[in-house]
């Protein structure tokens, strides 16, 4: 939460004083809530810088009112009103919302190969997965973007409860089903202990659509050994002399522009056709051995990008 009631007046953050601690509300319900201040947070190559923001007091004593705007479930019926008509995108089965995670390409699959130092794109026809049609596509990233804002927008409490309501689905072309694809294997936090598991996953090959959260350290072009435009994410360091690199693909020449102004902020991103790999032991410059654990993920537009306050 954003603002607060204190008294017969709404504040924001910045209004927000430590003479008013205890004596302020949800807005919407009336609920006692508390502020909580920003700070810094240490994740390997850099400090992510958490804004402040009030939640609430106790979420099992003093829950949000029913009908409160700020109920995690009533903000997820909210998102699925919006986009019931589209079938393929949300649907509802009992208590639980299925998201259908349609991967963002047309008729042609890209998979990597590598020859020597050289990274180099297949092209290979998969007939046998359902794609969106190209004119549903934004209809489609709107409502994952409405989710996705919405998950860093929840605190501990709500983070459970939108894993709890929300199920997410993908088309499975090798037993042409839709498997279940649990949260834990789709968004991946900013932290040590994501990240190195995200590696370990994605290792093993991974056919669905993934998210990741990080701060952007750089925009890179193109190179003679690798011809993709490269958002690099600010490396998680998992232990002494080892990090988990990350790096976010596209070939759209439109696309530089503005992906270069996330440069140095937090993001959430959406991606497919997610490899890793080690780099292996190398030496700096200084004699020290250190090893990346690198993570690629390719996107296809910039919608596919979401820039955040929070994770």
């Amino acid at each position: 939460m954003y603002e607060a009631r204190y008294g017969a007046r709404i504040i924001n953050l910045k209004q927000y004083e430590c003479e008013m601690k205890g004596k302020i509300f949800c807005k919407n319900c009336g609920t006692p809530i508390t502020h909580v201040s920003s700070h810094l947070r240490e994740i390997g190559e850099c400090n992510v810088h958490v804004s402040a923001y009030f939640r609430l007091t106790n979420s099992k004593v003093n829950p949000h009112a029913v009908g409160c705007g700020y109920i995690t479930e009533n903000e997820i019926k909210n998102i699925y009103a919006q986009c019931c008509n589209e079938k393929d995108l949300m649907t509802k089965e009992g208590t639980s919302y299925i998201v259908r995670l349609h991967i963002l390409v047309d008729t042609l699959e890209t998979t990597f190969i590598e020859e020597g130092n050289i990274c180099k794109e297949k092209k290979v026809k998969r007939s046998t997965l359902k794609y969106i049609k190209s004119g549903d596509k934004p209809a489609y990233i709107t409502t994952l973007r409405k989710i996705l804002k919405l998950r860093c927008q929840l605190d501990k409490d709500g983070i459970e409860e939108i894993k709890e309501k929300l199920k997410l689905k993908f088309y499975n072309g090798k037993n042409r089903t839709y498997d279940e694809i649990s949260w834990s294997s789709f968004f991946f936090e900013y932290d040590k202990k994501s990240y190195l598991r995200a590696f370990n996953y994605i290792s093993k090959k991974v056919y669905h659509p993934v998210v990741f959260c990080g701060s952007v350290k750089s925009v890179e072009l193109p190179k003679e050994n690798f011809p993709f435009y490269n958002m690099r994410i600010y490396s998680v360091k998992v232990e002494t002399g080892k990090y988990v690199s990350l790096g976010i693909i596209f070939t759209d020449d439109k696309m530089y522009g503005k992906m270069k102004e996330y440069e140095g902020t937090n993001v959430v991103v959406y991606g497919s056709e997610s490899y890793a790999k080690s780099s292996g032991l190398r030496k700096t410059k200084e004699g020290k051995e250190i090893e990346y654990l690198n993570i690629t993920t390719r996107i296809y537009g910039e919608n596919q990008v979401l820039k955040v306050e929070n994770f």
